[in-house]
């Protein structure tokens, strides 16, 4: 089971070691093209990655709030302090904290976690 803890406009989790990178931000851009957010950076070695999604001109209904509209997404996945990968998942502030949930969630699903 994988925890995660939101403050300041981040989601953060630890995953566990044999997680890989590559892997992590593969599946954060397939979520986030899912969602319908155009790519405008993505680097990736084996111990670390970004990928930043900016989100669509017309978003979903059900994903947009008028006093919170939608802003660009950035995951991150680095070596965790002791063991794993840290991920983080970088929303802005405002009600955005099920959006980053939700991102995680599904890039669990994709990982088989």
């Amino acid at each position: 089971m994988v925890t995660a803890a939101y403050a300041n406009g981040r989601l953060e989790a630890v995953l566990p070691e044999e997680t890989r990178v590559p892997a992590v931000i593969a599946v954060a851009q397939q979520a986030l093209e899912d969602r319908g957010y155009t790519i405008t950076k993505r680097r990736v070695t084996t111990d670390a990655g970004q990928v930043r999604g900016d989100p669509p001109s017309r978003p979903d209904i059900a994903d947009w709030v008028p006093t919170d509209p939608p802003s660009p997404i950035t995951v991150i996945c680095k070596q965790a302090r002791g063991s794993g990968h840290l991920v983080q998942i970088k929303v802005g502030g405002g009600t955005r904290e099920t959006v980053a949930r939700s991102l995680l969630d599904d890039m669990l699903r994709r990982l088989a976690m």
